[in-house]
Parts: structure tokens; C-alpha cells; sequence
């Protein structure tokens, strides 16, 4: 059994993702941008799974998500699906230069500091994809 993430769980492919991990026996932590969107996956977290909540476009909950990740943590791997297929890019404006899902994948990866998210990827010893 591996211990595997998968950031924007609640549907589209993050969902398929943590439900076929789970039905494979692995523990499968599920995340979520809300509490509110935990509702979609409920059936996987009273199948075993775990959950995580937090928006990857805003720093603050970022780092949040990050510590509650590493509480549940460590991870033979995580799967980042978060933001991938959200409809296109939102413009920029002055308070936010950048576009949404731009900001969303920068701020995930920013946060990996000492302490403050997952560890490193380790190789994977599976098939080759």
C-alpha cells in the first residue's frame, strides 16, 4: 500500500484518480478548495480516505494546506491535478497580475521550503509510463 495526494480531488480527473487509488487498497488523501466541496468526495472519506482543504491560488492557504498534508504525511507520491482543466485562464487585473490558475500552480510549488509542504519527490520503482 503507498500513502498517495491528490490535490483538486472533488471531480474530473483528481476524483477518478483518488477512487481508482482507493480501490486499489492505497491510502489516498483527497483534497479540497473548500469544506464546503468535501461533500463531493464524502464517499471516498468514508471508504478510508483522508482529506485536506485549501485553496492553491491564495498563499496563506497554501501553507495551511501544507501543514495539513505533513500531518498526515509522509507520501510515496503525489498526484497534482488541482486547477488543470478550470476552464481557461482568468484575465489578469492590478491586484492580481497574474492569471488565476497561473498563481495556483506557482504558490503550490513556491510553498515546498524547508518545513513548509511535502517532501521531495522520491523515483518511482513502478512501470515505466
Amino acid at each position: 500500500m503507498v500513502a498517495v495526494l491528490v490535490t483538486g480531488s472533488t471531480e474530473g480527473l483528481g476524483r477518478s484518480t483518488a477512487t481508482a487509488l482507493l480501490d486499489q487498497g492505497h491510502h489516498v488523501v483527497v483534497h479540497a478548495r473548500t469544506r464546503a466541496r468535501l461533500a463531493a468526495v464524502q464517499n471516498l472519506l468514508d471508504r478510508g480516505a483522508s482529506a485536506v482543504v485549501g485553496d492553491l491560488a491564495e498563499l496563506r492557504q497554501v501553507r495551511d494546506l501544507a501543514e495539513q498534508a505533513e500531518e498526515l504525511g509522509p507520501y510515496d507520491a503525489v498526484v497534482h491535478n488541482a486547477g488543470v482543466m478550470h476552464g481557461g485562464l482568468w484575465p489578469a487585473t492590478p491586484e492580481t497580475p497574474f492569471p488565476r490558475d497561473f498563481r495556483r500552480h506557482a504558490t503550490s510549488r513556491q510553498s515546498n521550503g524547508p518545513g513548509r509542504a511535502l517532501p521531495p519527490p522520491r523515483p518511482c520503482h513502478g512501470p515505466s509510463w
